[in-house]
Parts: C-alpha cells; sequence; structure tokens
C-alpha cells in the first residue's frame, strides 16, 4: 500500500514539476515580450522626439542672423563675375541632424536661410511620382535613408516666401543657387520637379537666355550682379536623365559638367594637381561637398579656399569648430559673396595701346627731289 501511495505521490509531484515549469516559461515569456514593448515603445518616442529636438537643437545654436548683408551691385568689389565669389553654402539644407537614421525637416531649411546661405544643396528623391527631399549616406537612387521627406513644393514654398524676405534673412536681395543631386531615374518625378518649380519660384527665375545650361555658355562667366534678386538653378549632370525631361529648360549650370565641377572634399584636399585645380578654378567653378558619411561631419573649408572652390558645402545643423571658421570667414566679408585672392582670379592678359609712330619715323614712301631731280624712296 505504500509502495504505491509512494508511486502515485512521484506522479503527482512530476505533474507538478511540469506545470511550474511550464508556468515558469509562460511568465518568463511574457516578461520578456512586456520588455520588448517596452523598448521598442521608448525608441519609437524618442525618434519621434529626435525630430522636435533638432529644431530645438537648431534654435539653440542660431540666436540672431550672421553680420552679413545684402551686396551692394555698384561696390567696386561686386563688379566681378560669379566665378570670381566664395559662395556661403548649405549641404543637404533640409537635414536637421545625421543623414541616416534621422529626420529631414523645413527648420533646417529656415536655419540655412537666415544664415545667409546663398547655395542651397538638395537630395532628390522619387516617392508616388513626386520629388520628395531626403538623406543617404550611399549613393544609391533606391535607398533613402531618413525616417521622412520634405516635399519639393513645400521647401520651394518656403524660399519664395522667405529667402527674398528682409524679415527671415540678412540678405535677401543677393541671387540664390538651388543644387540639386537626383537620386531616381523616373522622368515622370523629373517633369512634376519642372512644373513645381514654375508653380512655386517661376518669378525669380533667369531670363530665358539662361536656359538649357545657358545653351553652352559658362554661367560662371557672367558678372555677379546680373544676378540679383534671382534663383539659379543647378542639378547634377552625374545623373543625365533631366536632359530628355521638360526639367531642363529650367536648369541654368550643372554640376559634373565642364563648368562646374562637383567634388567629394577627398578629392579636394588630395588632389593630385593643385595647380590645375586652380587653374580650373579661374575660369570655370567648383562645388565641394563632405564625403558620403551617415554624420554630418563638417569639413576643413579653408583647403578648399586655398584651391578656388566656390561653393563649399557646410553642415550647418553641426555647429563645430569648422563650421565655426565658415562663418566668421563671411562674417568678417560682411556678405555672402566673398571675392577671391587676386592670385585665384583670372586676370586677362592686356596690352597696352601702343604709342602712335612719328610721321618721320613711317616706312612709307617718300619723294625727294632737287633743282636737278626728283626720285621716290
Amino acid at each position: 500500500m505504500d509502495q504505491k501511495f509512494d508511486k502515485i505521490k512521484q506522479m503527482f509531484s512530476k505533474v507538478n514539476i511540469e506545470q511550474n515549469k511550464a508556468t515558469v516559461i509562460k511568465y518568463t515569456t511574457y516578461f520578456i515580450a512586456t520588455i520588448m514593448i517596452i523598448g521598442l515603445s521608448s525608441y519609437i518616442y524618442n525618434k519621434m522626439k529626435l525630430n522636435n529636438q533638432n529644431c530645438d537643437n537648431l534654435n539653440k545654436i542660431y540666436t540672431s542672423y550672421p553680420k552679413i548683408s545684402s551686396f551692394n551691385p555698384a561696390d567696386a568689389s561686386y563688379q566681378y563675375l560669379l566665378r570670381d565669389y566664395y559662395v556661403k553654402t548649405a549641404y543637404n539644407a533640409c537635414s536637421a541632424g545625421q543623414f541616416k537614421n534621422d529626420f529631414v525637416n523645413t527648420c533646417a531649411l529656415n536655419t540655412c536661410i537666415g544664415q545667409g546661405a546663398r547655395v542651397l544643396d538638395f537630395e532628390i528623391y522619387s516617392i508616388n511620382d513626386k520629388p520628395v527631399i531626403a538623406t543617404s549616406s550611399v549613393d544609391n537612387f533606391h535607398v533613402k535613408e531618413t525616417y521622412n521627406y520634405v516635399s519639393l513644393p513645400d521647401a520651394l514654398q518656403i524660399i519664395n516666401n522667405n529667402a527674398f524676405s528682409g524679415g527671415s534673412c540678412p540678405n535677401p536681395n543677393d541671387p540664390l543657387i538651388l543644387h540639386f543631386r537626383i537620386q531616381s531615374n523616373n522622368k515622370n518625378m523629373l517633369d512634376q520637379m519642372a512644373d513645381d518649380i514654375y508653380n512655386n519660384i517661376e518669378d525669380k527665375l533667369l531670363d530665358k537666355i539662361y536656359s538649357n545650361e545657358y545653351y553652352g555658355h559658362n554661367l560662371g562667366a557672367v558678372p555677379l550682379k546680373d544676378f540679383v534678386g534671382k534663383i539659379i538653378i543647378s542639378v547634377d549632370k552625374s545623373n543625365t536623365l533631366f536632359e530628355s525631361t521638360k526639367l531642363k529648360e529650367y536648369v541654368n549650370i550643372a554640376s559634373n559638367s565642364i563648368f562646374l565641377r562637383a567634388s567629394r572634399f577627398y578629392d579636394v584636399k588630395y588632389t593630385p594637381d593643385s595647380g590645375e585645380l586652380i587653374e580650373y578654378n579661374k575660369k570655370q567653378m567648383t562645388l565641394c561637398i563632405p564625403d558620403l558619411s551617415a554624420y554630418d561631419t563638417n569639413i576643413e573649408a579653408a583647403t578648399a579656399f586655398k584651391y578656388g572652390c566656390q561653393w563649399i558645402g557646410m553642415s550647418f545643423q553641426n555647429f563645430d569648430a569648422n563650421m565655426e571658421y565658415y562663418d566668421l570667414f563671411f562674417d568678417k566679408t560682411g556678405s555672402a559673396f566673398s571675392l577671391k585672392p587676386e592670385a585665384l582670379r583670372y586676370i586677362p592678359l592686356t596690352i597696352p595701346t601702343p604709342t602712335p609712330q612719328k610721321p618721320e619715323n613711317s616706312f612709307t614712301t617718300r619723294t625727294t627731289s632737287t633743282d636737278y631731280y626728283t626720285f621716290s624712296v
């Protein structure tokens, strides 16, 4: 009888152990799932909060306008050509944070405008045949690495309303250059991009003589003062698809073309022929932008300046030592357009008008005569 009771006892003991195991597993699973849900919720919350934090950081960094203003077209320093000036340039002008796993926001664009940038650089992607602004750390048409995007019409409306208004930027009369790096092979999107440009900033575009990449002429050889109050459209020609779309008509100058290079900072800093780069920038122009990266690291503008590179793109959201130097450089000039040193500009060699020849020194035929003869020499 005792043996039977012991066996029954052992059976119930085993059942209890199995039940306890199942209970432990169940509650452990619940615990892990709860932790994961809390962690995921916290991650999503922090990421959503990051968008607002980025804008708050920009407001803390930039509390006032820089010490620049619109240049005076009658001033002697502004009688030179577009290629003869360094221009304050914002790289990825809608980026408020990093270029991967972060957000783009119009607050960044407003900051760049408010800080006097007159070259605004953007990456354009296609979503549902619509042009949108985003960023990425890789050069791939199919990879957009920001959580969101800014529609191109929204950005153009801000540019139209704020970039030429004294209430929202320090230099509203200066020329403005929009540079687009198109990360798409969607022709419908490019046609839509042309329509967006026309519908939002048509009244500020250059005259039609500058259309279609200035019909093969060098826009950099045009006097800067001719562009006062106007918008210049530039598109990266490493993607040539725009040439077969409506967008072509609106392009005034293309980067990665014979008149405007688009170079990453590494290629400028370690150029194998600095003399060639300097000579090139005397007659043409170079856009120098940071190397591809997920981070908003700023480049050493002084290095690009010494080679005569005109448009040096900076990440305004990262006010590091390089950005501070850049800001002070243009503050010292008092303008977003700073005249390059004479040694870095093309100075045509002119020969003075020769002194008129004295008639008596002429080799023309002369007649000599006396009482006895007359002859010509």
